[in-house]
């Protein structure tokens, strides 16, 4: 079993993505469909509420 497959576009839903470089660390892709360019994420989308 692969366990890292490539992510889908959050955008448009399409599954044919390439590797974008790297930001801040994370690999970046990059949708072949719609052009979106996006970090790979496993969870909730960065950004949203800090703990204090």
């Amino acid at each position: 079993m692969n366990l890292l497959k490539k992510p889908v576009c959050p955008r448009c839903g399409y599954v044919r993505v390439v590797k974008s470089g790297h930001v801040r660390g994370h690999q970046r892709w990059l949708c072949r469909r719609c052009g979106y360019q996006f970090p790979r994420t496993n969870g909730p989308v960065a950004g949203g509420k800090r703990r204090r």
